[in-house]
């Protein structure tokens, strides 16, 4: 199949070596030989077609060679190179919207009908939300595609020399990653010329491994760098290691109100009862449920507070019964199976009470309370980690023990006795009950993506600020060390040696040595070369974290007000 001309190039460039003829593909980062045929053609294929090429080529060269080199240019285009595709084209924009780039395919996933978990819903909704009011999202894939309003997929992969190549061409304002587990972008921070944000949707977990992986983060982060986090308690957790909140930007979670809303109870009761099969649920109050059932969700207490409470009916929505199946179940028990998300607002709606009993390490938020309290159902749910922060006081939270260590993927402890108490007092409490559903959908009002989206961009806005403000990162100063003897006992000591003449022999300060601490003179000398973070890192293996606290805050004023 030949190339089927007019085509759009991408920025190219034509050289020769050795007597051999090249074009670089500049946007892709390929270099490839070709003949003096090829150039021609390339030169042409912008405003001919592929007949007229061929017609008035054909004077020159036999017709056959021609069309061997149109196909072999066809073969370039199916692999990406050379030529603008019509999506790509597309994609070229000149609107005025900050644009940000999103290297994980996996950020935005066009289809959450079937996502696992809360963390792709939340990354869908955002990124479709930033598309729509604020910016334009380039996402990296193998194609060029328009997936919605404002958002992007554009054709090249993080492993490519191209990638790199695209970042510092300038054309964003922002990088914001998927998790904490894009750990490939790291090697690029102290190259790249515009800010980056990692999203952090969990908190602790699976052994460590996450945690570890936030301070890998904390360690590379740049001044203009930061977390993103959808409560203040994943930043009150790691501030209980870190000395730096200040990376730590806290933005809640939205809740989608065209879809979670408030109908009317009894009509979402007998659709269930139908769906199900079951005629109790018009009978019968419901305690709802709806997340993996599992025991770090709280599926094995809530099938606990089931058999305390026989006299209401205890229905779950889960993926799958787990090792459940095998255990006696309660009578009153009825499992909805895996449901659509487009049915959930009627599950949640025909729920009399939400129960969430959740005590997984990675609790950060509670996505599934939040959507109960827009559909107007009052949750009773721990108080554990980030969950409070979205219920307020619009819900019951049940103390919950919170555990310095995960034992498995279990990160504390809910009694099923207490949960079980605030659950009956609210059955039998009707209009409390109503009561806080008022009150939970106006709370969920204000929890919109729209505003979630906005946040994001002004701390790309905040970020970028910084990049155009000199930051005390590099100092201009020179450190020595050196051993220093006490004449009076004879004792050895250590000692820095501030010098305060610049690389170019200019003298910054009003004279040319001062004596520091070895602890000082050692910060200023690794901030040449290492973050803030790093430093604070290397500190720590010498004096206790109070001490390490004064002397980062010394070596930071101390810069600070050598910066103009």
């Amino acid at each position: 199949m030949m190339l089927q001309c007019p085509k759009q190039l991408h920025k190219i460039y034509k050289f020769q070596r050795g007597g051999r003829l090249f074009i670089a593909d500049l946007e892709r980062c390929q270099v490839i030989e070709i003949d003096d045929l090829t150039w021609q053609i390339l030169e042409r294929c912008a405003t001919s077609t592929s007949d007229s090429i061929i017609e008035e080529l054909g004077r020159y060269y036999p017709k056959e060679e021609i069309q061997s080199v149109l196909e072999r240019l066809a073969e370039l285009e199916e692999a990406g190179l050379l030529f603008r595709s019509e999506a790509e084209f597309e994609i070229i924009r000149s609107s005025k919207r900050p644009r940000y780039l999103c290297p994980n395919p996996r950020t935005f996933l066009p289809d959450i009908r079937h996502a696992a978990g809360g963390h792709p819903i939340a990354l869908h909704y955002l990124i479709k939300a930033l598309g729509a009011f604020y910016a334009d999202v380039d996402i990296c894939h193998s194609k060029s595609e328009t997936l919605a309003k404002g958002i992007y997929r554009v054709p090249f992969y993080t492993g490519e020399p191209a990638f790199f190549s695209h970042l510092l061409r300038g054309d964003y304002q922002g990088i914001f990653l998927s998790s904490s587990e894009d750990t490939f972008m790291i090697p690029f921070l102290r190259f790249l010329p515009i800010p980056v944000v990692v999203p952090l949707y969990t908190l602790r977990g699976h052994s460590g491994d996450l945690m570890n992986r936030v301070f890998l983060w904390y360690s590379a982060l740049r001044n203009c760098d930061a977390f993103v986090v959808p409560t203040n308690s994943v930043k009150s957790f790691y501030t209980q290691y870190l000395m730096d909140g200040s990376c730590f930007y806290v933005s809640h979670y939205g809740v989608d109100h065209e879809l979670f809303r408030p109908m009317d109870k009894r009509k979402a009761k007998r659709k269930v009862a139908q769906m199900l099969g079951d005629e109790r649920i018009m009978k019968k109050p419901i305690v709802g449920f709806l997340s993996r059932l599992q025991p770090e969700k709280g599926g094995g207490t809530y099938l606990q507070i089931a058999r305390m409470i026989p006299d209401a009916l205890f229905v779950a929505v889960a993926p799958t019964l787990m090792f459940y199946e095998h255990v006696s179940l309660p009578d009153n028990f009825i499992y909805a199976g895996p449901q659509p998300r487009e049915n959930l607002p009627l599950f949640f709606n025909a729920f009399d009470i939400h129960c969430f009993p959740s005590v997984v390490g990675e609790e950060t938020f509670g996505m599934v309370a939040l959507e109960a309290m827009a559909c107007g159902t009052p949750v009773v749910a721990s108080h554990f980690d980030g969950i409070p922060e979205v219920v307020g006081d619009t819900g019951v939270l049940v103390p919950a023990e919170t555990y310095s260590d995960e034992m498995g993927s279990i990160a504390g402890y809910v009694s099923a006795e207490e949960m079980a108490k605030a659950i009956r007092e609210l059955l039998d409490n009707p209009e409390r009950r109503l009561r806080l559903g008022e009150m939970a959908h106006r709370r969920a009002l204000g929890f919109t993506w729209e505003k979630a989206a906005r946040e994001l961009v002004e701390l790309f806005d905040e970020l970028n600020r910084r990049l155009r403000y000199p930051s005390p990162q590099r100092p201009e100063v020179s450190v020595f060390f050196t051993p220093f003897l006490h004449e009076s006992d004879g004792s050895l000591d250590y000692q820095s040696i501030l010098a305060g003449i610049t690389e170019d022999r200019k003298r910054l300060l009003m004279f040319e040595t001062y004596i520091q601490s070895v602890e000082e003179g050692l910060a200023l000398a690794l901030l040449k070369h290492h973050t803030w973070h790093e430093v604070e890192v290397i500190l720590h293996r010498f004096c206790s974290r109070e001490e390490a606290k004064t002397v980062l805050r010394r070596v930071r004023q101390f810069l600070q007000t050598l910066s103009v």
